[in-house]
């Protein structure tokens, strides 16, 4: 009983690993949803596109009253088959919101969830819509 449950339980753990490493898929010139740590592949392209951090999120909360309407920077590890990877930071608002790496244009088109005055956001609770095209 003892060795059945043991196998059970690495069962289990086996298979929570795997969907912990499995990543998002994407397709070229289409949006798609990154949440805070994953990882999307894009299809047939041999690109990895990671969301590893929001280094900063000074966008004027709702309920607030700002002279500009801020700016969120998330930083992405991008790699490809072969290839060395980088590190990029886009903006929502400001420059860069796109950047380039082997040949593919990557763009943040949003970050939610927009802040709230008077509410903390955890980094985990961010999801990054990003477009990958190959210009």
């Amino acid at each position: 009983m003892n060795n059945l449950l043991s196998f059970v339980l690495f069962l289990l753990a086996l298979g929570a690993a795997q969907q912990a490493g499995c990543a998002v898929e994407a397709s070229l010139g289409k949006e798609f949803e990154l949440s805070f740590g994953r990882r999307a592949a894009v299809a047939g392209e041999g690109l990895r596109v990671e969301f590893t951090s929001v280094v900063e999120d000074s966008r004027c909360p709702k309920g607030a009253e700002c002279i500009w309407e801020g700016n969120a920077r998330v930083r992405l590890r991008v790699s490809a088959d072969g290839k060395e990877p980088a590190a990029l930071e886009l903006g929502t608002n400001l420059d860069p919101r796109s950047a380039s790496y082997q040949g593919y244009q990557i763009t943040l088109e949003r970050l939610a969830p927009y802040p709230a005055a008077g509410q903390k956001l955890d980094a985990e609770s961010y999801v990054a819509t990003l477009t990958v095209r190959k210009p």
